[in-house]
């Protein structure tokens, strides 16, 4: 008799055992697949003021709140919520006018934001510093082969840090073997304009001038649901 409750205890246990090792194997199955399933490589790196160029205080430079109107475009709206299904922005900045800013290329030239009017704008701000964005330029090089030949699409990768000079900036791209638009921000007022807290940031911005998404962190930009998310705005 106590032979038998004995080996009815153990199957138990046993029994117990197994269940808890199922459970246990698909939770962390689940959690691995959902790992995988997300477009987000790391999180942004807060920047600081020893590192990136401070621009006089102003308060103009601040985020403005102004708004474009209520009406958005189908197009827009359809890729922005795309976007928003497969990591949703917690940005402020959301369904406000992006702020008006002008950069420099690598030979020196000009480039401001109203020239890309009417153009979907990819907004990469990043740094020389910064192991998380230099991670990210493979995706950014696969997004941009993928949509450069748009006539409404626009990419801009913008190095915000003093270190970014031309030759720095010009060398990281041929080792990278990168051909998107690279620019650097001389006068230091992006970041301040944009009130970046860390890099990578990008901003998504619509044929109107909104911004519509945006991204703290390094992100997958060369996955197919990314860039199908985007075409639907072009």
């Amino acid at each position: 008799m106590q032979r038998a409750r004995r080996s009815i205890a153990i199957n138990r246990a046993v029994g117990f055992g197994l269940l808890a090792f199922a459970i246990g194997f698909g939770l962390a199955h689940r959690w691995i697949d959902r790992e995988r399933a997300s477009p987000l490589i790391a999180p942004a790196v807060p920047i600081s003021s020893v590192r990136v160029q401070t621009a006089p205080p102003a308060a103009e430079l601040s985020l403005s709140t102004e708004t474009i109107d209520k009406t958005i475009d189908e197009r827009d709206r359809a890729g922005a919520q795309a976007l928003a299904a497969l990591l949703p922005s917690d940005n402020k900045a959301l369904g406000i006018r992006a702020p008006e800013f002008s950069v420099d290329d690598l030979e020196g030239k000009p480039l401001s934001l109203s020239a890309l009017k009417g153009k979907v704008l990819v907004l990469n701000l990043w740094a020389t510093w910064c192991g998380i964005c230099q991670q990210e330029m493979p995706a950014l090089d696969r997004l941009y082969s993928q949509l450069k030949d748009r006539d409404d699409f626009a990419m801009l990768a913008v190095c915000i840090d003093y270190e970014g000079d031309q030759s720095k900036v010009a060398s990281l791209m041929e080792k990278g073997g990168y051909h998107f638009p690279v620019m650097i921000d001389p006068s230091g007022k992006l970041g301040d304009t944009y009130g970046l807290h860390g890099v990578p940031t990008t901003y998504v911005i619509d044929h109107s001038g909104r911004i519509v998404w945006s991204v703290a962190g390094g992100f997958d930009w060369s996955r197919p649901e990314v860039i199908r998310a985007l075409a639907m705005m072009l």
